[in-house]
This record gives C-alpha cells, sequence and structure tokens, in this order.
C-alpha cells in the first residue's frame, strides 16, 4: 500500500549511468588498473600516449554502428590502433586491454547503500520507477546484470540501444519516455524524471512533457542559462526525497 504520492506524480523516471551508478568513477578506476597492469608486461608503452589515443577513438566510434562487430571485439581494436601509434602491433594486447578493462569496471558495478536506500524508499511511497538508460544493449545488460537493477530497484528498465534496434529512437526523444510511461500506466504529466544530463534527460524530458525533470548536477550549481532548463536541481540523486515532498506541498496548497 503506497503511503503516499507527491502530488500528481505517480512515477519516477531514473538515468542510469552517474545517475544512480557511478558509472564514471568506475571507469576511471579500471583504467588505473589496466594502466598498471599495461606497465608490467609492456613497460615501454606510454600509458598517457595510449590512453589518449584511444579515448578520441572510443569518443568518435565506441561501437560497430552496423552491429556486425561484438562490441568487446570492436573496443579490443581500438586499444589494438592506439597501440600502434607507438609502434606496438599486436592484437592480442588490444583485447588484453579491453578484457581487463571490462573485469576491472563489472567489478565495480555496484549500487550504494544510500541510492539503494533512496530508490527502495521511492518505491515503498508508491511511486513506479523505470530506469531509462542509453547506450549499447549489450554494455548496458551487462550494467543492469551486475548491479541486479531489475530485480532490485526498477519495475522497467528500457535500453536506449534496443529502442533504436527496434525502430525507435533513445533520450533526448520524447517517444522513450512516453513508453515508459505506457509501461506503468500514467500520463507524461504524471512523471518526473532524473538524470546528469541536460542535453539527454532534461530535454527529453521536456521534449516528453513530463511533469518534472530533475537535474544531477556534478557540481550543485543551476543549469547555464542557454540550455534546457531542469525544473530541479540537486547534487546527487540521494537528495531527491525533498523535491518529492516539495512537490506533494505544491499539489496540497493548490
Amino acid at each position: 500500500m503506497a503511503e503516499h504520492l507527491a502530488g500528481s506524480i505517480k512515477a519516477v523516471f531514473f538515468d542510469l549511468d552517474d545517475t544512480l551508478l557511478q558509472t564514471t568513477e568506475a571507469d576511471n578506476m579500471a583504467l588505473q588498473e589496466v594502466a598498471a597492469k599495461l606497465k608490467e608486461t609492456h613497460p615501454h608503452v606510454s600509458w598517457a600516449d595510449l590512453h589518449k589515443a584511444w579515448a578520441a577513438a572510443f569518443k568518435q566510434s565506441p561501437w560497430d554502428t552496423n552491429h556486425e562487430v561484438p562490441v568487446e571485439v570492436w573496443r579490443g581494436r581500438l586499444w589494438a590502433k592506439a597501440l600502434e601509434q607507438q609502434g606496438v602491433v599486436d592484437g592480442g594486447l588490444g583485447n588484453t586491454l579491453q578484457k581487463n578493462f571490462t573485469t576491472y569496471r563489472t567489478a565495480r558495478f555496484q549500487f550504494s547503500q544510500d541510492v539503494a536506500k533512496l530508490v527502495a524508499e521511492v518505491r515503498r511511497r508508491g511511486y513506479r520507477v523505470v530506469i531509462i538508460t542509453n547506450g549499447h544493449p549489450e554494455i548496458q545488460r551487462g550494467k543492469i546484470e551486475a548491479t541486479a537493477a531489475a530485480a532490485t530497484v526498477s519495475d522497467h528498465i528500457i535500453i536506449g540501444g534496443d529502442e533504436v534496434a527496434a525502430g525507435r529512437q533513445e533520450k533526448p526523444h520524447p517517444g522513450i519516455f512516453h513508453r515508459a510511461c505506457q509501461l506503468v500506466d500514467c500520463q507524461p504529466h504524471e512523471a518526473l524524471h532524473v538524470g546528469d544530463s541536460l542535453a539527454s534527460d532534461v530535454q527529453g524530458g521536456i521534449n516528453a512533457g513530463l511533469g518534472a525533470t530533475v537535474w544531477v548536477s556534478p557540481t550543485g550549481a543551476g543549469a547555464p542559462g542557454t540550455g534546457p532548463q531542469p525544473t530541479f536541481t540537486i547534487a546527487h540523486v540521494t537528495d531527491l526525497l525533498p523535491v518529492l515532498e516539495q512537490l506533494k506541498d505544491q499539489r496540497s496548497g493548490q
């Protein structure tokens, strides 16, 4: 039985990466481990130069857009090409670097206790919860499996890559948010979305006509005046409950 609903909000949508899950932190720590391991076996390779070349290639093309090459194989090739810039021609080493990176980062894909408690409380209060995450299905499903998100924190999970494969679109297109609304049987104005990206999360929520958007600002500072404007800004996702209380109070005062 729901304790109460904050205002007319019936559902809370969450972004995954760097909102519920500290993906960037996990990546950075995994890269440090990859660098240390590489130094043991190939001390002549400049990690700074290797990482710079790999990061540039990754940013440009993190996976095969034709979906013909498995994502781990593709990323292993990115490492191999970065190695070639230092005269190291070794595809096997590239695959090893990617395997190590995946292993190290996956080991860190766990929701913090505070995040788990926050989502549990949101659900206890009667809100339906949907995770809406962009990204490659294989990669995002790996995170979901590692965190047991489907069983522990969410009623439904929508992966943007799956939407694209089905002929739909990912965030910030309104369709992915409207699909979330359909899954939990609410109208767009009865849902709010929480995420760390102004371009994908906040703009997407605005595009979809959601009841509110909540931006998780890395510094806690407000959004720049020239971009999409969230309804609320918080420094960490665990600061969400006061927002729900504020919405409840606003509704009660009408």
